[in-house]
């Protein structure tokens, strides 16, 4: 988080967001497995953000300091994504079922 701090206020304030409301609906989840609108909830929230994620390394965010510049791919960012669209997958999936 304090990297994409100094890169940019928006890029970590963005992370100090989301980072903890991914933390909060995990416990949630964890808690009331029953919830389906939370359920759907979190996985759709998780899949915005590997779309973002995929924007920002494609085509590059619309705003920033290196607007519409792709950023390169780094391990911990494309294991963070993989497992968000893992989540998202896995609770359709169980949805589903």
């Amino acid at each position: 988080m304090v990297t994409h701090f100094r890169e940019y206020w928006l890029f970590g304030l963005f992370f100090a967001i989301v980072t903890p409301l991914q933390v909060l609906w995990a416990g949630l989840a964890f808690q009331n497995p029953a919830n389906t609108r939370l359920l759907k909830i979190g996985a759709i929230f998780n899949l915005a953000i590997v779309g973002i994620w995929i924007v920002s390394r494609t085509i590059g965010l619309p705003f920033g300091p290196e607007a519409l510049e792709a950023e390169g791919i780094g391990v911990k960012d494309l294991v963070a994504s993989w497992d968000e669209v893992l989540i998202g997958v896995l609770v359709f999936a169980a949805l589903t079922r």
